[in-house]
């Protein structure tokens, strides 16, 4: 009980952490941009009386070069021999040009010239903003050195399996198995942190929580049997490396350690929260760019640690069994700030083990197809969407999820010069 007020006391902390980066952030750019723009004022008054400077200059080499061609149109007037009899010469009249000059002519706009109705124009530099923070939202591109993302999570996930279901009488004791339908929504509300660190690493910190509710349905009962449950999830602690640089056909190239904590709750009543275990984590990412594309290949492998004493009561140990995953996905860069994205996520785990048993049949094959959608808000607020649909029988039906992202430049305040 000690330990989840603690880790609910962390995440409320967490969580006041985050806001505050996102008002702190909001507060330093207006105060940058009031900086700026007296800067800026200052630097237009001084550019101001440099070009009166070179005016007045032009101005008096205009003056001396008239006068100049004056004297020598006099002199040679008098030089030349004159009839007073003949007419003198006449002038010929100027030439009168139909057609405007080009010099005067205002500049095209290519971009008006070359676009045809229905088409756009994408500004790579500008298009890269949002695809870069998707692609370090999604962990396929860590962020510049002491630069720090805050993030806040929340995915609901809706899942309904065929199983076999613990029937208890009203005393609370188990009395048969019996073939019914499981149904249930999961809500994962979470809190991140990724910071960028020198020699192309990244720290990464994950609190999260879980809340349940699920029903179960047996033939054999009139009704629904329902039940719900919460608590703090598993806190992640990772650290990322960049191993190779994109360069030619080589993509870049990220090894990635984590460790998931058995900080979290197990179950909470009847309800199986999934937290309390130690699980370590190895992956290799691969991201090739193809501007405004982006492609990315990710490969990882989960050792799940037998936890003792795992079930209340001291039923037993328990290892929910290691599991290799596999992911390709596509980001596109559609706007200035928006991109796309469309993924495919595999993952294979073994049979869960209770005890001294190994439950057959308990192995899984989860197939889960991605589309989402990223978007700039503001200078640091970045907002992903993300939308899954289950492929395989042990997938989730679906999952829908929403991320605010904030970012902070910390160099200001390390930098003690």
């Amino acid at each position: 009980m000690n330990k989840n007020k603690l880790l609910s006391r962390w995440f409320g902390r967490c969580l006041i952490v985050t806001l505050g980066l996102s008002f702190m952030n909001d507060s330093i750019a207006a105060h940058k941009n009031k900086r700026k723009t007296h800067l800026s004022t200052q630097a237009l008054l001084l550019k101001v009386k440099e070009r009166d400077a070179v005016i007045k200059d032009l101005l008096a080499r205009v003056e001396a070069l008239e006068n100049n061609r004056s004297g020598v149109a006099v002199t040679q007037q008098e030089s030349l021999p004159y009839d007073h009899q003949s007419s003198p010469p006449q002038s010929q009249p100027a030439k009168d040009n139909t057609q405007p000059d080009k010099t005067d002519s205002p500049p095209q706009n290519k971009t008006a010239e070359t676009e045809a109705p229905g088409q756009f124009t994408v500004d790579e530099q500008a298009s890269q903003r949002a695809l870069e923070r998707t692609l370090a939202k999604s962990g396929v591109l860590l962020l510049p050195t002491w630069y720090l993302d805050s993030d806040l999570n929340f995915t609901f996930t809706h899942r309904e399996d065929q199983n076999f279901i613990q029937s208890k009488d009203n005393q609370g004791h188990d009395i048969s198995l019996a073939s019914g339908k499981s149904r249930q929504n999961l809500f994962d509300p979470s809190i991140a942190f990724r910071l960028g660190l020198p020699f192309d690493s990244q720290l990464e910190f994950t609190l999260p929580y879980r809340f349940i509710d699920q029903s179960n349905i047996m033939p054999s009962l009139a009704g629904d049997i329902k039940a719900n449950g919460s608590g703090l999830g598993d806190v992640q602690v990772g650290l990322a490396k960049t191993l190779l640089k994109e360069e030619q056909w080589w993509p870049d190239l990220i090894a990635r350690v984590s460790w998931n904590t058995d900080s979290g709750d197990a179950t909470d009543g009847d309800v199986g929260l999934g937290g309390g275990l130690h699980r370590v984590t190895g992956s290799l990412t691969a991201l090739k760019r193809q501007d405004p594309l982006a492609f990315s290949f990710n490969a990882r492998y989960t050792k799940a640690f037998t936890k003792k004493d795992y079930f209340p009561g001291g039923n037993g140990s328990y290892n929910p069994g290691d599991t290799l995953a596999f992911s390709i996905g596509a980001q596109l860069a559609a706007s200035a700030d928006t991109s796309l994205l469309i993924a495919l996520d595999q993952s294979f785990s073994s049979n869960i083990e209770r005890g001294s048993q190994t439950i057959a049949g308990s192995n899984q094959n989860i197939g889960v197809l991605l589309i989402g959608a990223s978007s700039i808000v503001s200078r640091n607020l970045f907002v992903n969407l993300t939308v899954g649909m289950g492929l395989t029988d042990d997938a989730p039906d679906y999952t829908a999820g929403i991320t605010l992202s904030n970012r902070t430049n910390l160099k200001p305040y390390l930098d003690w010069n």
